[in-house]
């Protein structure tokens, strides 16, 4: 029984509170606030309900001038700047396809964002002497953020990692290890052989060719784990790279190119090639594709998708004050106010990149002079 009537309490509150700001703003457009220079009578009690809707869809910068909500999650390019998670893999597919050059690209991204923060705030003011008043403010905070999320792969060059499990690829783990299994052993025999005098070694000209190929083809096995995620020994990195060159893009074709031309060289050497390939996506990205990026926790973003958010009727930061009346005359009165906010409200979600919290959670003092 108390439950419902603290429901039905709150739901009055608010509607009343709702056909309060709609008539205020019908009735004439704001004005400034006037300095509030009074103190309450000892034993008075004031209590007041001020909401405050904010509506945006803009932010400031830094240099003063707007710009749009969603511009930290909008690229022409997606890559890198979007996912930290492909750095390493940028760094392997350089090094396999001999292009120092290479940046992903999922496609260009598209964010539209709208936020409204409301505060339904509920202020209490008691006098307790002529000249001192208690203040407090306890609010009541609903944030909600309208998401629009769209992706546009026409000039993406990658899809998804055969190996992670969205993939679908239920073979590509197995056609992975088997490759870096093929590359280990291949090293070890022409370490063999360089330690055992052939290949016309230590000084003979197959003797260099032969050391180089051996660190190649270490170094190709390191970028292997690079892009893919996994290991030597079969295991999986927590943090799967999401995304590998298209088998069709230049990357792709490098990478297949470089793999074909170590094993020729081995063979080259009496060593035996690689039978082992590198199982690379063969379509693009689409909006789903990068929500499960965010999603899956095999990816380790561990995030809420980018969609429609909202907080509803959380505490805000509580704020605790004073009033000090230093002069109170016909003509002229001036107000000394303190105020405490406390760290009572909740800050947005890391794990949400479009949260919006209800609070800044720290402890801040504000003095003042009416």
């Amino acid at each position: 029984m108390k439950s419902r009537m603290t429901r039905l309490l709150r739901d009055i509150v608010f509607g009343a509170a709702t056909a309060v700001v709609l008539a205020g703003g019908a009735a004439a457009p704001a004005t400034a606030q006037y300095p509030d220079t009074y103190v309450l009578p000892r034993g008075v009690l004031r209590v007041s309900f001020e909401p405050l809707l904010s509506n945006y869809d803009e932010r400031l910068r830094s240099d003063g001038e707007t710009e749009l909500l969603g511009t930290d999650l909008t690229f022409d390019s997606a890559g890198v700047n979007f996912f930290a998670a492909l750095l390493a893999p940028r760094v392997a597919v350089r090094s396999l396809a001999g292009d120092p050059n290479y940046k992903f690209n999922a496609g260009a991204f598209r964010t539209v964002l709208d936020a409204d923060v409301r505060h339904f705030p509920f202020n209490f003011q008691l006098g307790i002497s002529g000249r001192l008043t208690l203040t407090a403010s306890i609010p009541i905070v609903t944030t909600r953020i309208q998401v629009g999320f769209s992706v546009d792969s026409t000039n993406a060059s990658v899809g998804w990692n055969q190996v992670a499990p969205t993939s679908g690829d239920a073979s590509a783990l197995s056609q992975v290890s088997t490759l870096l299994n093929e590359l280990g052993t291949s090293a070890s025999a022409l370490g063999a052989l360089i330690s055992s005098g052939g290949l016309d070694c230590p000084s003979g000209p197959q003797c260099a060719a032969a050391q180089d190929l051996m660190g190649r083809v270490i170094g190709m096995q390191a970028n292997v784990t690079g892009l893919t995620g996994v290991n030597t020994d079969g295991t999986i990195s927590p943090e799967l790279p999401p995304f590998a060159p298209l088998d069709s893009s230049a990357a792709g074709q490098a990478i297949g190119s470089s793999i074909l031309g170590i094993s020729n060289q081995l063979q080259g050497l009496g060593v035996t090639g690689l039978t082992g390939t590198l199982p690379l996506p063969s379509a693009r990205l689409s909006v789903e594709d990068v929500q499960a990026v965010l999603t899956t926790p095999a990816f380790g973003y561990n995030a809420f998708p980018l969609e429609f958010r909202k907080v509803t009727q959380r505490l805000g930061d509580l704020e605790l004050g004073a009033r000090w009346g230093l002069v109170s005359k016909p003509s002229f009165r001036a107000v000394l106010s303190t105020k405490v906010r406390l760290p009572t409200g909740t800050r947005d979600l890391p794990s949400h990149f479009v949260d919006i919290g209800t609070g800044d959670k720290q402890t801040d003092v504000e003095l003042g002079l009416d």
